[in-house]
């Protein structure tokens, strides 16, 4: 089961916005093109998030669409996507 507790032990830090609060997780960039948040709501426990810093701004992708990965643009935030997914048994 995911946990409030088990994301903040893996990095993810709490958000408070005017009408939402949340945890999110900045996936690492290393080299990648664009920066990618993970991104969870203690209502949706199963659910995960996955935005994407575009230059034309911020936009939530499909977990399909950012492990297709194309042309390797995402590789270090997908690796530790897929890390993140092993810790929680997902």
């Amino acid at each position: 089961m995911i946990t409030e507790t088990k994301l903040k032990e893996l990095g993810f830090a709490e958000i408070n916005l005017e009408d939402e609060t949340f945890l999110c997780l900045e996936l690492r960039k290393n080299k990648d093109r664009h920066q990618h948040y993970l991104r969870w709501y203690a209502n949706e426990p199963e659910t995960f998030y996955i935005d994407c810093d575009y230059m034309s701004g911020e936009e939530t992708i499909s977990e399909e669409e950012f492990l297709l990965n194309h042309n390797n643009l995402a590789d270090s935030a997908v690796q530790h996507y897929k890390k993140i997914m092993e810790k929680l048994n997902v």
